[in-house]
């Protein structure tokens, strides 16, 4: 166990002597950056002691100010630096979080494939996916609510359910949209509970607990005959067990019904919106970021592919009547060219043709989605994928940072050890993007006329 921690302590000192000189690099360059307009500016009314004042347009609960607050005000250090720094923090913690994950998720057989050296190296190379690590120099929600969230499934894991609850509780301080992950793992527990539960042949290969599709319609059959008979003493040990979650998921019902949205402050920028697209989105960007382990397994794409033909055939069919008919485009993705995604929606999906020629992209991406959740049970996979539907499709706006959680999820759960190739290929292309991407942000500039700073290209 200490070699285990030395190496995850080396992962981690290395994380932070390199972040931190990245850090006081951005912090040099600009001291505000896009949103922190706002997030900045309440911080400080925060940690100050104004907790009267709020800014109405910022839309999510004030989670981050008081996480700020708490650290910053009893030391006196309510500057913008150590603002920022709270994220830097947060993404730091996300390395330990990460590393529990993938102990917990792997089987015994895998854990042996995997050194312990492998695991912290794993943890590092998810820590440093770009779109993530970018936010770690910001003060912007996105990697504290990555922290509690990854918190709350670290524990849940480890059947701590009071604790998993209260990060879920601080994740939706943090995230109002967190909500669906407090449900998914609600809800995952309760059915991997209810199906162990009931009588079912269980395969002498069976490494972890795993079940199909079969296995929870047999649980429902036998939960509908306990119940027309009187017997709810099951259901009540479910909701004992597990009335931390509902807690939480009734607290978060009473707040939807009280202000009528599920955000706050300006409601018309962030207007709930059934955007189908944005599926097809989700699964180009988890081909992309996934590209180092497609390339290992290259030689066994067609494998992948070919067991999947007849679910690619119907989400082709999906995709083309998503980018034809359910295609929304938000006004700030038009007018803001300080995000990648202006440009890739000005420059390429907003072309006649190329969101056509884009489906085979999405239908790679879903399919690698699919080999990535093997493994795992069919209430994980049913979840996981309702889930993160409902968080990327209700959306709007085209936007990296909303894939970041369900990208994460599926990238730890993976059950199976990954090979040291892919690691290190997903290691260097990580670094390769972000040398990259902060290249740009460090060296591109222009003006708008209502601001003197100049403005910079951020994800």
């Amino acid at each position: 166990m200490k070699k285990i921690s030395l190496w995850l302590f080396g992962a981690i000192g290395i994380y932070f002597l390199a972040s931190l000189w990245l850090f006081n690099r951005v912090y040099s360059t600009t001291k505000l950056v896009v949103d922190e307009e706002f997030h900045l500016r309440q911080g400080l009314h925060y940690c100050h002691g104004n907790f009267s004042v709020w800014d109405p347009k910022i839309t999510t609960f004030p989670g981050l100010y008081i996480l700020s607050t708490l650290i910053l005000m009893p030391l006196h250090l309510c500057e913008t630096y150590f603002l920022r720094m709270v994220s830097l923090l947060a993404s730091i913690l996300n390395i330990y979080w990460m590393y529990e994950i993938r102990k917990s998720i792997l089987p015994a057989k895998e854990w042996k494939k995997s050194p312990s050296w492998g695991l912290a190296l794993d943890a590092l190379s998810v820590s440093l996916l770009p779109p993530m690590y970018f936010f770690a120099f910001l003060y912007y929600t996105d990697i504290a609510s990555i922290s509690a969230t990854l918190a709350m499934f670290n524990y849940s894991l480890k059947n701590s359910h009071k604790l998993a609850a209260t990060a879920g509780s601080v994740a939706v301080l943090m995230r109002q949209t967190n909500i669906v992950w407090v449900g998914f793992i609600l809800g995952l527990n309760v059915l991997d509970k209810l199906v162990a539960k009931a009588p079912r042949k269980k395969s002498k290969k069976d490494q972890k607990f795993a079940y199909s599709i079969h296995d929870i319609f047999n649980a429902v059959r036998y939960y509908l005959k306990k119940l027309s008979s009187g017997n709810i003493k099951w259901f009540l040990v479910i909701i004992e067990q597990f009335l931390p979650y509902l807690v939480v998921l009734v607290a978060f019902l009473v707040f939807l019904y009280i202000n009528g949205s599920i955000v706050i402050g300006d409601k018309s920028a962030h207007e709930a919106t059934i955007h189908l697209a944005q599926i097809g989105y989700f699964s180009a960007f988890v081909a992309f970021f996934s590209s180092g382990f497609v390339l290992t397994q290259f030689k066994e794409i067609d494998q992948i592919l070919l067991k999947r033909r007849y679910i690619l055939l119907l989400l082709g069919i999906f995709f083309l009547l998503a980018v034809e008919f359910n295609s929304v485009v938000h006004p700030y993705l038009l007018a803001d060219n300080r995000h990648y995604t202006f440009y890739l929606w000005n420059r390429i999906l907003a072309k006649p043709l190329m969101k056509y020629f884009a489906i085979p992209v999405f239908m790679f991406g879903a399919a690698w989605v699919l080999e990535m959740l093997e493994g795992q049970s069919a209430g994980f996979k049913l979840g996981y994928l309702v889930c993160t539907a409902v968080s990327v499709a209700l959306q709007s706006m085209i936007e990296v940072r909303y894939f970041l959680i369900p990208y994460l999820i599926l990238r730890l759960t993976h059950t199976k050890s990954f090979k040291l190739n892919g690691l290190a290929v997903e290691f260097a292309f990580n670094i390769a993007i972000n040398a990259a991407t902060f290249y740009i942000f460090f060296t591109k500039t222009f003006f708008w006329s209502n601001y003197t700073e100049p403005q910079r290209i951020m994800w």
